[in-house]
């Protein structure tokens, strides 16, 4: 596997833990893991991998689609609204997330 690869791959592995926190309502474990894919994002931007991580924002997992729709939502708004406007209405802290990100998209915020 590539160091490319490796940082897709971790940031998946991120989200669903994210999203595994997030369901437990362990909101210090959810905002470590935030901070592990900030980090990963940067690395995964300075090589010019936005568009292999793009390619994960129809995943099946729910806290993948988020993540990703999250971190690239002002690179690729075209892309990620309509992912956050479906979790939008997937109930939980996932609705919450993406309405709240698209209401930064809307006023320009984000």
């Amino acid at each position: 596997m590539s160091v490319d690869s490796e940082l897709i791959a971790d940031f998946l592995s991120a989200a669903k833990t994210y999203g595994k926190c997030l369901a437990e309502a362990d909101s210090r474990a959810a905002n470590k893991q935030h901070t592990v894919m900030t980090r990963l994002m940067k690395k995964i931007s300075n090589v010019g991998q936005d568009s292999n991580l793009l390619a994960h924002v129809r995943d099946e997992d729910k806290y993948i689609r988020l993540c990703v729709a999250s971190f690239l939502a002002k690179a690729y708004p075209v892309e990620c609204q309509p992912i956050l406007v479906d979790l939008e209405s997937s109930g939980g802290p996932t609705a919450i997330s993406a309405r709240m990100l698209l209401d930064l998209l809307k006023t320009g915020r984000l």
